[in-house]
C-alpha cells in the first residue's frame, strides 16, 4: 500500500527510480542465489577452461532451480516457477460442439 512507501516526491523521475529499486530486488536476489547455490559451490569442485563450459553449468542449475527447485519467494508457497507459470497460463477454452442443424 502507498502508506508504506517512503515520504519522497513520488511524481516523476522519483517515482520511476522507485519503481527501478523495488524491482532491482527480484534480480539482486536471483544473482545471490547462484552465487550461493551455484557459483561458490561448484567453484570449490570444478576449474572452468572457457566460458561455454561455465554456460553449460549454469544452464543445468536453471533448469533444477527452474523446474525442480522449491520456492519461497511471494506467491510461490513451495512451488517451483515452471509450475507457477504453468497454472497461471490461460486456459484453452472448450472447443463449441456444432449443434446439428434441423431439417426442414
Amino acid at each position: 500500500s502507498l502508506s508504506l512507501l517512503p515520504q519522497a516526491k513520488m511524481s516523476g523521475q522519483n517515482r520511476d527510480q522507485f519503481t527501478v529499486e523495488v524491482g532491482r530486488g527480484f534480480v539482486e536476489r536471483l544473482h545471490r542465489t547462484l552465487l550461493d547455490e551455484h557459483f561458490r559451490v561448484k567453484g570449490r569442485t570444478k576449474f572452468y577452461e572457457t566460458v561455454e563450459e561455465m554456460q553449460t553449468d549454469l544452464d543445468a542449475y536453471l533448469v533444477t532451480y527452474n523446474t525442480k527447485r522449491p520456492h519461497q519467494g511471494r506467491n510461490m508457497h513451495g512451488r517451483t516457477p515452471a509450475t507457477v507459470f504453468v497454472v497461471g497460463l490461460p486456459k484453452p477454452e472448450k472447443l463449441k460442439e456444432e449443434k446439428p442443424k434441423k431439417a426442414t
